[in-house]
């Protein structure tokens, strides 16, 4: 899925293997100019998941909002968000910083992650 709208999303627990972070900026419509971290998953595994968003539809706004892993992990593959604002503990193994990344040999992103509470 590939979105220009902005998503809130939270999870309970998010176990991921091969993390990649970066900085970077988006675009709004409006030209407004954004820094944002963009984090790529490989692989995660994801408790209590939820995402929203507001589109505007004929009857006004309405709130889209989908979940998963509420009865065991949903299981993500692939990912990459651009968050302007994240919050969660994590504990990370394997990581490898002050590289750059498309010239790298070595692991791709962090080996596993675990983080709680996650809040984007």
């Amino acid at each position: 899925m590939v979105s220009g709208s902005t998503f809130k999303i939270f999870s309970g627990e998010l176990q991921a293997q091969g993390l990649t972070l970066a900085g970077g900026v988006v675009r709004t419509i409006k030209g407004q100019v954004i820094p944002v971290i963009v984090a790529g998953i490989g692989r995660a595994e994801v408790t209590d998941l939820c995402l929203s968003v507001v589109v505007k539809s004929p009857l006004g706004a309405v709130t889209i909002r989908g979940t998963g892993g509420l009865e065991g992990p949903a299981i993500v593959k692939n990912l990459v968000i651009d968050a302007a604002l994240a919050q969660a503990g994590a504990t990370i193994t394997c990581l490898e910083l002050g590289r750059d990344a498309s010239v790298s040999t070595a692991t791709k992103g962090a080996r596993t992650v675990e983080m709680t509470a996650v809040k984007e």
